[in-house]
């Protein structure tokens, strides 16, 4: 769990009930576009109506960090929600592999590295890797960066470690939340 600053909730709450995050000009036309936009600001970012990411925190960074640090030399499978949160993840770890939203047959080659061992930090959507996927020959543990509203694509993507032919006694799943968000 993180915690935003006092000022970033504050806004925050703000932005939830007028619709409104004046300070960088972002307005929620519908309660739909409210949700997503707050579920953007609880990850970290907010996109801009031009579709430019707006930084706000790094608390999940931080976060996913200190899971890194609690596994050493263990590869971790992270699922993403938004192409900002892609980016800041590749900055901070700079070692990570990434496959896009549509798999391409260069990321066999990504999902062949990180089932033979040789990927420290694999980056998925959870729509791209929610099905299909052999993932478990390369790691137990998955965090959970942003969480999507699909129960079915949360449990396929649990479902990419937690299945036969895993030689871990257990999978971890870490969800690294934002508290008193959506």
């Amino acid at each position: 769990m993180v915690h935003l600053t006092d000022k970033q909730m504050k806004d925050y709450k703000r932005f939830e009930r007028t619709c409104l995050l004046e300070e960088h000009d972002i307005e929620a036309v519908n309660e739909g576009v409210l949700t997503g936009k707050l579920l953007q600001l609880a990850n970290g970012s907010i996109y801009d109506e031009d579709k430019k990411a707006i930084q706000i925190h790094d608390l999940k960074l931080d976060a996913l960090e200190r899971i890194v640090a609690e596994h050493p030399g263990q590869p971790i499978l992270v699922a993403y929600s938004y192409l900002f949160d892609v980016a800041k993840l590749k900055k901070r770890f700079p070692k990570a592999r990434f496959i896009k939203e549509k798999p391409e047959n260069g990321d066999r080659t990504v999902i062949k590295d990180w089932n033979a061992g040789k990927v420290e930090m694999l980056i998925v959507h959870p729509a791209s890797a929610g099905h299909g996927l052999n993932l478990q020959h390369g790691g137990y543990i998955a965090a959970w960066y942003g969480l999507p509203w699909s129960l079915e694509l949360s449990m396929q993507f649990t479902k990419r470690l937690h299945r036969s032919g895993q030689k871990a006694d257990r999978v971890l799943i870490y969800h690294i939340l934002a508290a008193g968000t959506v």
